[in-house]
């Protein structure tokens, strides 16, 4: 059970969190909803993951603990099964498993006495210096220093794993973790339990599902992006949501010489317990989130983070809405990130009624910047450096182009008269001109970074290479 959240400081904390959610969400585009039954749903062999949930009265005497009961359950499906279809126990929020079945197992296993419910799991994908000053807090007055900055309350994160080393989970200045804290942090791969102090006090993983069954196919490629086998953050949307809410202070922190100031969380003396449930490219399975709601409610969380879900609205059938009631039941303040869709109808994430749901806002500043034009006009807009100009020529921004002889349909083709370049980034992407001219064009690029396309087959068309890419 998790400690009481009847004290006013705590009231008027998590009343800041919520702010800070409100002025600040990463957007992660979202992705389609994938197929329940995946390209192998017909074949009775082909395996996916399950959430099982269980009456856990039920458990016959002969049985010691409910995991022995359910994994010998498991067991009786198949010759073949075996304990590593066998993904999470779930004991806190909710009763019940997650293990790999195959169509004819999940049948079977639906009319076995002491089951009340089966899902197929699904697909989940995750959702400044300023913050604070924007949502009007004073670190000398006001409901900011009421709160002690946080002191002593621990947030639980369920996202893509932390970055120990950020000067953001600095412990200077921390007392110790309350001795009725449970959590812990894991060794893993580029991760040790060492890293973990007065302020990173829990990070563990809970990413086992995302590599069950028919997951391969609802990120296609997924399986080719390596993340770590521990806590650390490959993506790094958990290391910024955990320093958004809970970051300690870092005097001189800046983007590319922009803002410069001391970046902190809203509450820079919270403690912060990350539960990794996110694997490659932003995937995240309801298992593994449903698995590390249940631990962090263990370990005695204060308050739970979650940006990250899906637009699936009956969440009386949802497994994260149903781990999240089961957190709110023991006492556990939740808040989830409203998503980045809409502003069409139906269109937010996290909708049930005993999640607080927190859009995003837009930021109240800019970071103007001008060009001046070879012909002396000056555009303005904004920029994302700041630098010193260290020269006062002009800079070519198009390489050399050519116009097609004819506009009629083939023009240019087979003639060499399409001279098309396109550059992302520095790099080039595509052309049709070969030889000098081409090697010429690489040159510039190497002298004149950030070059854009330079040529067309007429006004307002681009080639493929040019086209915006869907993230």
């Amino acid at each position: 059970m998790a400690p009481s959240m009847t004290s006013s400081p705590l009231h008027c904390l998590t009343f800041s969190l919520l702010l800070a959610l409100l002025a600040r969400s990463v957007a992660i585009p979202p992705s389609s909803s994938p197929s329940r039954g995946g390209r192998h749903a017909h074949s009775p062999q082909h395996s996916s993951a399950y959430i099982v949930y269980a009456d856990h009265v039920a458990k016959p005497s002969n049985f010691t603990t409910l995991e022995h009961w359910y994994t010998s359950t498991v067991a009786s499906l198949s010759p073949a099964a075996n304990s590593t279809r066998f993904l999470y126990v779930y004991d806190t929020v909710m009763h019940g498993f997650a293990a790999e079945l195959t169509v004819d197992e999940a049948r079977r296993l639906s009319n076995t006495p002491g089951v009340t419910g089966m899902f197929k799991d699904k697909a989940v994908h995750l959702h400044t210096t300023r913050s604070p000053a924007f949502l009007g807090l004073d670190k000398d007055s006001g409901i900011w220093p009421d709160t002690d900055f946080g002191d002593g309350v621990i947030i639980g994160f369920v996202d893509s794993g932390i970055w120990p080393e950020s000067a953001s989970f600095s412990d200077i200045g921390l007392t110790p973790v309350r001795p009725s804290w449970k959590g812990r942090c894991v060794d893993g791969e580029r991760f040790n339990a060492s890293m973990c102090n007065n302020k990173l006090v829990g990070a563990r993983t809970f990413t086992a599902g995302t590599g069950a069954g028919t997951h391969t196919e609802w990120l296609p490629g997924r399986n080719e992006v390596h993340d770590f086998q521990s806590p650390r953050d490959k993506d790094g949307h958990g290391t910024h949501v955990a320093s958004t809410a809970a970051g300690s202070e870092v005097p001189g922190a800046k983007l590319f010489e922009f803002a410069s100031g001391t970046a902190r969380g809203v509450a820079p003396k919270a403690r912060v317990a990350m539960y990794k449930a996110c694997g490659p490219m932003g995937f995240c399975t309801t298992s593994g989130i449903a698995a590390a709601v249940d631990a962090a409610v263990k370990d005695g969380v204060d308050i739970l983070s979650l940006s990250l879900g899906s637009q699936d609205h009956d969440f009386y059938k949802e497994p994260m809405s149903i781990a999240l009631f089961g957190a709110v039941r023991a006492g556990v303040f939740v808040a989830c990130s409203a998503g980045n869709s809409g502003p069409d109808t139906s269109s937010l994430s996290n909708v049930a009624p005993w999640i607080t749901t927190v859009g995003a806002a837009t930021m109240d500043r800019v970071f103007p910047a001008s060009v001046t034009l070879g012909n002396g006009q000056v555009l303005t807009g904004q920029s994302l450096y700041a630098v010193t100009a260290n020269r006062t020529d002009f800079v070519r921004l198009t390489a050399v182009a050519q116009r097609l002889h004819s506009q009629g349909p083939g023009a240019g083709q087979g003639h060499g008269q399409d001279r098309r370049v396109c550059w992302r980034s520095g790099r080039r992407c595509s052309t049709r001109r070969r030889g000098a001219e081409r090697r010429r064009q690489r040159a510039s690029l190497r002298r004149h970074p950030g070059l854009a396309y330079g040529g067309a087959r007429s006004p307002g068309v681009h080639p493929p290479c040019c086209q915006p890419r869907r993230p």
